[in-house]
C-alpha cells in the first residue's frame, strides 16, 4: 500500500512552469541511458518523433487538449467541416454579431434522418439552427435547423483535440495557437512526455523489460490524467460563461 501510495504522490499535478522540447529531450536521454556523447544512439530527430508521438498519445487518451475552431455561419449552409487537430466535439455554440452565446443541442443522427425526411431541414425562411449532428463522414458538425438569413453570427465548435508537434527547442507541450497564450493547466503532465518517450525507444533498443517498466508507469498517469481531466465525455463540463439560452 505505501509503495502505491509513493507512484500515485509522482504523478500528482506539481509542476508550475513548462518543460520545453530542449529540456524533454535531455531528460529522454538521460533516462535512456542514450549519454555521454560518445555513446549516443538516437538523434534528436528520433527523440523529437517520440516525444511528438507522445504529445498525441497522451491527448487522444485522456481527452484533455481541448481546442476551438471558430467558423463564420453561412445562409443556407449546415455544413461545417472540422479541422483536422480535432478528434471530437465536446460542445457547440453560436456567437450572435451582438455578443450573445446560445449552447446548441446535439442530436442523433437518426433524429436528424426523421426531420429530415420531414422537410424541416430546408425550410428557406429566416432562421437560426439550435442544434447539430456530428458527423463521422467528412468529420463535420451539421447545424439544425438549416441557417437562413442575414448577420447570423459565428459557430463555436470546442473539440478534443490533437497538440502542434513540437518543432523548435524552446516550444512547449501541448500547445494550441489559437488560445493566443499558453495553457499552464497541463504542466504537471510534462512527465508523462518523457516516460512515454523512453518506453518508445527502449523497444527500439530491444530493452523489453526497461520498455514495460515506463509502459507500466506511463499507463499509470495516464489514468490520473484522464480522471483529472474530466475523461470521458460525458464527465466534462460545459464551462459557465455561456449564457444564452437555446431559442
Amino acid at each position: 500500500m505505501k509503495k502505491l501510495t509513493i507512484i500515485l504522490f509522482l504523478f500528482l499535478p506539481s509542476l508550475s512552469h513548462a518543460i520545453t522540447l530542449a529540456e524533454l529531450r535531455k531528460e529522454v536521454r538521460r533516462q535512456v541511458n542514450d549519454i555521454p556523447t560518445p555513446k549516443i544512439r538516437f538523434t534528436n530527430s528520433h527523440i523529437n518523433d517520440a516525444i511528438n508521438e507522445a504529445q498525441r498519445n497522451i491527448a487522444i487518451n485522456t481527452y484533455a487538449v481541448q481546442r476551438t475552431t471558430i467558423q463564420t455561419i453561412v445562409s443556407l449552409q449546415n455544413n461545417y467541416v472540422l479541422p483536422t487537430y480535432c478528434f471530437g466535439v465536446k460542445y457547440v455554440t453560436r456567437n450572435t454579431t451582438t455578443g450573445q452565446s446560445f449552447l446548441l443541442k446535439e442530436i442523433t443522427r437518426e433524429q436528424l434522418a426523421e426531420d429530415i425526411n420531414r422537410g424541416d431541414l430546408f425550410i428557406e425562411t429566416s432562421t437560426v439552427p439550435y442544434s447539430y449532428y456530428m458527423s463521422k463522414l467528412g468529420f463535420s458538425v451539421i447545424l439544425y435547423p438549416r441557417p437562413s438569413g442575414t448577420a447570423l453570427g459565428n459557430v463555436n465548435i470546442n473539440c478534443f483535440g490533437i497538440p502542434e508537434n513540437l518543432v523548435n527547442d524552446i516550444d512547449v507541450p501541448f500547445n494550441m495557437p489559437e488560445l493566443g497564450y499558453e495553457d499552464n493547466s497541463l504542466y504537471a503532465y510534462h512527465d508523462l512526455i518523457v516516460k512515454y518517450a523512453v518506453y518508445k525507444l527502449f523497444l527500439i533498443k530491444g530493452d523489453v523489460e526497461s520498455a514495460r517498466k515506463y509502459k507500466n508507469d506511463y499507463d499509470l498517469g495516464i489514468a490520473i490524467m484522464s480522471k483529472n481531466s474530466g475523461h470521458p465525455i460525458e464527465e466534462t463540463p460545459v464551462p459557465s460563461t455561456i449564457t444564452g439560452k437555446i431559442p
